[in-house]
């Protein structure tokens, strides 16, 4: 106590009680927008209620307090509304050893305001030598030409919000902005308490992972990882499964590249895994709509806009409903006209892998398909135009009355 009345130039033996209880009251009610009703303040000290209102009990110095702080830029609504200025925190020998020589005759009473212009000024430091002249006469004191000792002060400044190690408190403070000091404390307090939580999260599944593993060593069974590291060596070994040339892109989850068809071609499509089992096509896999020919199209080389293989290669297990696998019957009947025919012509149809390739080969092949030009119903039939659908059905009833199929 008497080291810090010392450093702000008041001598502990110059202070009675008299001297402690105007000290307290000026304490209580000065320098606070919420301090206690003037009266509580009176009979505590025991004055009257006249004679030191003015003198001790300054409640307007709350007021310029706050303008001050406003003034200095601070977020009025905003918990840095309390920071304290710059000051020194510990290096007391070095601090008395730059006042003396930055203040010369510094008189005993006004120590304290000098310590914190001097921490002002270091704190400030780099931002004077950038804006100010070299020549500006702040610069031709002592101090500030001794860079190595503006160095060590700098080490002892402190800013920010007053905490437990400070000796002073900020004034000139609104309740609401004691309020938000409380809120962010709690938040901090809070969000420490997540990562401590999440960290202890994380070192709880890693015990476990790690007491697995051991189990599993120890009684010899295998793991997640050596499962799925045997069903890709299957599926390269049988041939599914093969490098995309392009070693950055990237998969969606549970998809692994493989093979366009049996034999080794220049494209590469996804492996899916669903229904508890691989696919070489996604759940929500659909038919091809439209004409012969667009059906042609996607039977030969896929879908390139969902990266899906041709469609020769649909099973019915990748199809969940039921309708879905009678139309993926006929669908395979109608293709398998083309494909007879065009193994007449000596056409590889597997080996068709652009849109252009199978439009060439569909037309060759398509008169396997001739339509009578008039329905049953006299009307003039237009075939091009016929979805596959409908030409699968006439297919099936002219061969049928001639005994095929």
């Amino acid at each position: 106590m008497a080291g810090e009345l010392e450093r702000c130039g008041t001598n502990c033996d110059d202070i009675g009680t008299h001297s402690m209880r105007k000290g307290a009251a000026t304490y209580c009610s000065s320098g606070s927008t919420a301090c206690p009703p003037a009266i509580a303040v009176h009979l505590r000290a025991g004055w009257a209620l006249g004679g030191v209102q003015d003198r001790y009990l300054r409640h307007d110095s709350a007021g310029d307090m706050f303008v001050g702080r406003t003034v200095s830029g601070l977020p009025i609504l905003d918990a840095d509304f309390a920071t304290l200025p710059p000051r020194f925190h510990g290096g007391r020998e070095q601090v008395e050893i730059a006042k003396r020589i930055g203040f010369r005759q510094l008189p005993r009473s006004a120590s304290l305001i000098g310590e914190f212009a001097l921490a002002s000024i270091v704190y400030h430091y780099e931002y004077l030598k950038e804006n100010l002249p070299g020549n500006h006469p702040i610069f031709q004191s002592p101090l500030m030409r001794d860079e190595q000792m503006m160095q060590v002060l700098k080490g002892f400044i402190k800013f920010g919000p007053p905490n437990g190690d400070d000796n002073i408190s900020a004034t000139g403070i609104p309740p609401h902005v004691v309020l938000l000091s409380e809120f962010r404390s709690l938040k901090a307090a809070f969000e420490k308490q997540q990562v401590d939580q999440q960290n202890v999260v994380n070192e709880v599944v890693a015990g476990v992972r790690l007491a697995l593993e051991d189990a599993v060593d120890i009684r010899n069974t295998p793991n997640s990882n050596q499962i799925a590291t045997t069903v890709i060596d299957c599926l390269h070994r049988e041939g599914y499964v093969r490098q995309r040339p392009d070693e950055d892109e990237n998969y969606a989850p549970g998809v692994a590249p493989v093979a366009t068809t049996v034999h080794q071609t220049s494209n590469n499509f996804s492996l899916y895994t669903w229904g508890g089992g691989f696919h070489a096509f996604p759940e929500d896999v659909a038919l091809p709509e439209g004409t012969t020919e667009q059906a042609w199209v996607f039977w030969c080389c896929g879908d390139p806009a969902r990266s899906l293989p041709p469609f020769r290669r649909l099973k019915s297990v990748d199809l969940r409903e039921k309708k879905h696998k009678k139309r993926l019957s006929d669908l395979k009947f109608l293709m398998g006209l083309v494909e007879e025919r065009a193994s007449a012509l000596n056409i590889d149809t597997r080996t068709l892998t652009t849109t252009e390739e199978a439009v060439e080969v569909f037309r060759r092949c398509e008169d396997v398909l001739e339509m009578p030009d008039e329905t049953p119903n006299a009307r003039k039939r237009r075939s091009n135009q016929l979805v596959w659908q409908t030409v699968t059905s006439i297919m099936r009833k002219r061969l049928k009355s001639v005994g095929h199929r």
